[in-house]
Protein backbone atom coordinates (compact mmCIF):
# COMPACT_ATOMS: atom_id res chain seq x y z
CA UNK A 1 0.00 0.00 0.00
CA UNK A 2 1.38 3.38 -1.02
CA UNK A 3 1.03 6.33 1.31
CA UNK A 4 0.57 9.90 0.12
CA UNK A 5 3.27 12.36 1.05
CA UNK A 6 0.98 14.15 3.52
CA UNK A 7 -0.02 10.92 5.23
CA UNK A 8 3.60 9.74 5.42
CA UNK A 9 4.70 13.04 6.99
CA UNK A 10 1.84 12.79 9.49
CA UNK A 11 2.86 9.24 10.43
CA UNK A 12 6.48 10.27 10.97
CA UNK A 13 5.32 13.19 13.12
CA UNK A 14 3.10 10.84 15.13
CA UNK A 15 6.02 8.52 15.86
CA UNK A 16 8.11 11.51 16.90
CA UNK A 17 5.27 12.68 19.14
CA UNK A 18 5.14 9.43 21.06
CA UNK A 19 8.88 9.51 21.61
CA UNK A 20 9.08 13.19 22.50
CA UNK A 21 5.99 14.58 24.19
CA UNK A 22 4.96 14.55 27.81
CA UNK A 23 7.79 16.02 29.86
CA UNK A 24 9.84 12.85 29.68
CA UNK A 25 13.03 12.25 27.76
CA UNK A 26 13.16 15.71 26.26
CA UNK A 27 12.91 17.49 29.61
CA UNK A 28 14.44 15.13 32.15
CA UNK A 29 18.10 14.73 32.98
CA UNK A 30 19.59 12.01 35.15
CA UNK A 31 18.22 11.67 38.68
CA UNK A 32 14.81 12.95 37.64
CA UNK A 33 15.87 16.60 37.64
CA UNK A 34 14.11 18.56 34.92
CA UNK A 35 15.88 21.19 32.86
CA UNK A 36 14.85 24.68 33.95
CA UNK A 37 16.78 26.87 31.53
CA UNK A 38 20.13 27.06 29.83
CA UNK A 39 21.16 25.78 26.42
CA UNK A 40 19.23 22.50 26.66
CA UNK A 41 15.87 24.19 27.04
CA UNK A 42 16.71 26.78 24.41
CA UNK A 43 17.62 24.10 21.89
CA UNK A 44 14.39 22.24 22.53
CA UNK A 45 12.31 25.40 22.12
CA UNK A 46 14.18 26.32 18.92
CA UNK A 47 13.40 22.87 17.55
CA UNK A 48 9.75 23.42 18.36
CA UNK A 49 9.64 26.72 16.48
CA UNK A 50 10.35 24.86 13.23
CA UNK A 51 6.85 23.43 13.37
CA UNK A 52 5.08 26.78 13.65
CA UNK A 53 3.98 27.13 10.03
CA UNK A 54 3.02 23.45 9.88
CA UNK A 55 0.81 23.93 12.95
CA UNK A 56 -1.18 26.72 11.28
CA UNK A 57 -1.74 24.54 8.22
CA UNK A 58 -2.82 21.63 10.41
CA UNK A 59 -5.38 23.78 12.22
CA UNK A 60 -6.82 24.92 8.90
CA UNK A 61 -7.09 21.32 7.74
CA UNK A 62 -8.72 20.32 11.01
CA UNK A 63 -11.49 22.87 10.57
CA UNK A 64 -12.58 21.55 7.19
CA UNK A 65 -9.47 21.03 5.05
CA UNK A 66 -8.97 18.25 2.59
CA UNK A 67 -7.23 15.85 4.98
CA UNK A 68 -9.86 15.95 7.74
CA UNK A 69 -11.54 12.68 6.83
CA UNK A 70 -8.17 10.98 6.29
CA UNK A 71 -7.18 12.15 9.77
CA UNK A 72 -10.22 10.59 11.26
CA UNK A 73 -11.26 7.50 9.44
CA UNK A 74 -14.79 8.34 10.59
CA UNK A 75 -17.88 10.26 9.50
CA UNK A 76 -19.02 13.71 10.46
CA UNK A 77 -21.19 13.64 13.60
CA UNK A 78 -22.15 16.89 15.33
CA UNK A 79 -21.79 20.24 13.58
CA UNK A 80 -18.09 20.96 13.15
CA UNK A 81 -17.05 24.37 14.48
CA UNK A 82 -15.05 26.71 12.27
CA UNK A 83 -12.53 27.06 15.10
CA UNK A 84 -11.02 23.64 16.02
CA UNK A 85 -9.74 24.85 19.41
CA UNK A 86 -10.78 22.57 22.30
CA UNK A 87 -11.17 22.83 26.07
CA UNK A 88 -10.65 19.98 28.54
CA UNK A 89 -12.17 19.39 31.97
CA UNK A 90 -11.38 16.52 34.34
CA UNK A 91 -13.70 16.98 37.35
CA UNK A 92 -12.11 14.35 39.59
CA UNK A 93 -8.74 16.13 39.28
CA UNK A 94 -10.29 19.63 39.46
CA UNK A 95 -8.49 20.34 36.20
CA UNK A 96 -9.66 22.73 33.49
CA UNK A 97 -7.60 23.51 30.40
CA UNK A 98 -8.77 25.98 27.76
CA UNK A 99 -7.63 26.95 24.27
CA UNK A 100 -6.08 23.64 23.25
CA UNK A 101 -4.63 24.02 19.74
CA UNK A 102 -3.94 21.38 17.12
CA UNK A 103 -0.34 20.68 16.22
CA UNK A 104 2.44 18.18 15.82
CA UNK A 105 3.39 16.28 18.93
CA UNK A 106 7.08 17.01 18.42
CA UNK A 107 6.50 20.78 18.43
CA UNK A 108 8.04 21.51 21.82
CA UNK A 109 7.40 25.24 21.57
CA UNK A 110 3.69 24.57 21.16
CA UNK A 111 3.79 22.15 24.09
CA UNK A 112 5.53 24.75 26.23
CA UNK A 113 3.19 27.60 25.31
CA UNK A 114 0.04 25.54 25.95
CA UNK A 115 -1.13 23.26 28.73
CA UNK A 116 -2.05 20.60 26.17
CA UNK A 117 -2.29 20.07 22.43
CA UNK A 118 -4.60 18.09 20.18
CA UNK A 119 -2.23 15.87 18.24
CA UNK A 120 -2.41 16.05 14.45
CA UNK A 121 -3.57 13.98 12.54
CA UNK A 122 -5.97 12.40 15.06
CA UNK A 123 -9.69 13.17 15.03
CA UNK A 124 -12.06 15.50 16.81
CA UNK A 125 -14.96 14.78 19.17
CA UNK A 126 -17.58 15.92 16.65
CA UNK A 127 -16.47 13.17 14.26
CA UNK A 128 -18.05 9.76 14.77
CA UNK A 129 -15.54 7.03 15.55
CA UNK A 130 -12.77 9.51 16.34
CA UNK A 131 -9.86 8.96 18.68
CA UNK A 132 -9.34 12.52 19.95
CA UNK A 133 -5.72 12.46 21.13
CA UNK A 134 -4.52 15.11 23.60
CA UNK A 135 -0.99 15.32 24.98
CA UNK A 136 0.54 17.40 27.75
CA UNK A 137 3.41 17.60 30.18
CA UNK A 138 3.22 15.97 33.57
CA UNK A 139 6.07 18.23 34.75
CA UNK A 140 6.84 20.75 32.01
CA UNK A 141 8.54 24.12 32.39
CA UNK A 142 7.91 26.26 35.50
CA UNK A 143 6.36 29.60 34.66
CA UNK A 144 4.70 28.35 31.46
CA UNK A 145 1.24 26.87 30.76
CA UNK A 146 2.92 23.47 30.35
CA UNK A 147 3.91 23.24 34.02
CA UNK A 148 2.28 20.18 35.63
CA UNK A 149 -0.57 20.40 33.10
CA UNK A 150 -1.29 16.66 33.12
CA UNK A 151 -0.15 15.99 36.68
CA UNK A 152 -2.37 13.42 38.38
CA UNK A 153 -3.42 11.63 35.21
CA UNK A 154 -2.44 8.31 36.78
CA UNK A 155 -4.99 8.89 39.55
CA UNK A 156 -7.95 8.61 37.18
CA UNK A 157 -10.19 5.60 37.74
CA UNK A 158 -12.55 3.74 35.43
CA UNK A 159 -15.82 5.66 35.24
CA UNK A 160 -14.25 9.08 35.88
CA UNK A 161 -15.42 11.77 33.47
CA UNK A 162 -13.35 13.57 30.86
CA UNK A 163 -15.21 16.46 29.24
CA UNK A 164 -14.16 18.13 26.01
CA UNK A 165 -15.84 21.33 24.86
CA UNK A 166 -15.55 22.65 21.32
CA UNK A 167 -15.51 26.29 20.21
CA UNK A 168 -19.29 26.22 19.69
CA UNK A 169 -19.79 25.32 23.35
CA UNK A 170 -20.84 21.72 22.64
CA UNK A 171 -19.74 19.35 25.40
CA UNK A 172 -18.60 15.78 24.82
CA UNK A 173 -18.48 13.63 27.94
CA UNK A 174 -16.28 10.55 28.07
CA UNK A 175 -15.96 7.90 30.79
CA UNK A 176 -12.53 6.46 31.53
CA UNK A 177 -12.24 2.78 30.67
CA UNK A 178 -8.49 2.24 30.70
CA UNK A 179 -5.16 3.62 31.86
CA UNK A 180 -1.90 1.96 30.87
CA UNK A 181 1.79 2.32 30.16
CA UNK A 182 2.84 2.27 26.51
CA UNK A 183 6.07 2.17 24.56
CA UNK A 184 6.90 5.47 22.80
CA UNK A 185 7.00 3.65 19.45
CA UNK A 186 3.50 2.14 19.83
CA UNK A 187 1.64 4.27 17.29
CA UNK A 188 -1.43 2.01 17.45
CA UNK A 189 -2.72 4.17 20.31
CA UNK A 190 -3.30 6.96 17.77
CA UNK A 191 -5.71 4.84 15.74
CA UNK A 192 -9.50 5.01 15.94
CA UNK A 193 -11.18 2.10 17.74
CA UNK A 194 -13.82 0.46 15.53
CA UNK A 195 -17.34 1.15 16.73
CA UNK A 196 -16.28 3.57 19.47
CA UNK A 197 -15.67 7.30 19.84
CA UNK A 198 -12.86 7.82 22.35
CA UNK A 199 -10.49 10.33 23.87
CA UNK A 200 -6.86 9.54 24.67
CA UNK A 201 -4.77 11.62 27.08
CA UNK A 202 -1.01 11.10 27.03
CA UNK A 203 1.73 12.18 29.38
CA UNK A 204 4.93 10.61 30.71
CA UNK A 205 5.36 7.78 33.17
CA UNK A 206 6.87 8.02 36.65
CA UNK A 207 9.20 5.07 37.20
CA UNK A 208 10.25 5.86 40.76
CA UNK A 209 10.36 8.55 43.43
CA UNK A 210 13.80 9.82 44.40
CA UNK A 211 14.92 9.97 48.06
CA UNK A 212 14.25 13.72 48.10
CA UNK A 213 10.67 13.10 47.02
CA UNK A 214 11.04 14.30 43.43
CA UNK A 215 9.66 12.05 40.69
CA UNK A 216 11.94 10.28 38.23
CA UNK A 217 10.32 10.12 34.81
CA UNK A 218 10.89 7.44 32.22
CA UNK A 219 12.66 8.12 28.93
CA UNK A 220 11.25 4.89 27.49
CA UNK A 221 7.63 4.77 28.67
CA UNK A 222 4.52 6.91 28.35
CA UNK A 223 1.20 6.79 30.18
CA UNK A 224 -2.19 7.09 28.50
CA UNK A 225 -5.76 7.28 29.75
CA UNK A 226 -8.63 6.45 27.41
CA UNK A 227 -12.31 7.23 27.77
CA UNK A 228 -15.39 6.43 25.67
CA UNK A 229 -17.96 9.00 24.57
CA UNK A 230 -21.17 8.61 26.59
CA UNK A 231 -22.98 11.89 25.90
Amino acid sequence: MRLGVGRLVALIAAIAMLAFVGGCGSLVQGGGQEQQGGSGQQQEQQQGQQGGEDTQQQEQQASGGETTQEQQGGEQGAQAPEDPTLSLSIPSLNKNIENIPTGRGDDEQLLTDNAAIHVFPTGFPWQEGANTYLAGHVEGYPGTPSYKAFEGLRELQNGDEIIITDANGTEYTYEVFEGRVIDPTDTSVLDPVPGRSIVTLQTCEIVEVNPDGTPNYSDTERYIVQGELVS
